[in-house]
C-alpha cells in the first residue's frame, strides 16, 4: 500500500468529520443569536447581516420614545435564506480546512 494514499478508512472519516464539525459551528453561530448581546450573533452570522444591512426594510417612526416599527419584505426573505446558505457554506469551509489541517497534524491522511 503506497503510504501517500488515503486508506478507505479515511476517505471514509474525513467528510463525515467535516459535515459534523460544519453543523456544529453553525448551530452555534444561530444559537448565539439567543444572547442578550447581538454583537457575537452579527460577527458569527455576517453573511446574515450583510444581506440585511444591504436590502433593510422599511421603518416606520412610532413617535418619541418608541421604537420604530420595522417591516419585513419578500425582498429581505430572499436575502436571509440567502445569507444562511452563505453561513452554512463559509462554516463548512472553516471544518474542511481544520480537518485537514488536524489530519495531516496527526497523521491522519
Amino acid at each position: 500500500m503506497n503510504p501517500a494514499e488515503p486508506s478507505g478508512r479515511k476517505i471514509f472519516w474525513a467528510p463525515l468529520a467535516v459535515l459534523a464539525l460544519g453543523l456544529s459551528l453553525t448551530f452555534l453561530a444561530f444559537l448565539s443569536n439567543a444572547l442578550p448581546v447581538h454583537a457575537v450573533s452579527d460577527v458569527l452570522l455576517w453573511p446574515i447581516t450583510l444581506m440585511l444591512w444591504i436590502f433593510p426594510g422599511p421603518c416606520f417612526d412610532r413617535g418619541p420614545g418608541e421604537e420604530p416599527f420595522c417591516e419585513g419584505t419578500p425582498v429581505q426573505v430572499l436575502a436571509g435564506g440567502f445569507g444562511a446558505l452563505v453561513t452554512l457554506a463559509f462554516y463548512f469551509l472553516v471544518a474542511y480546512f481544520l480537518v485537514r489541517r488536524f489530519s495531516r497534524r496527526w497523521n491522519l491522511r
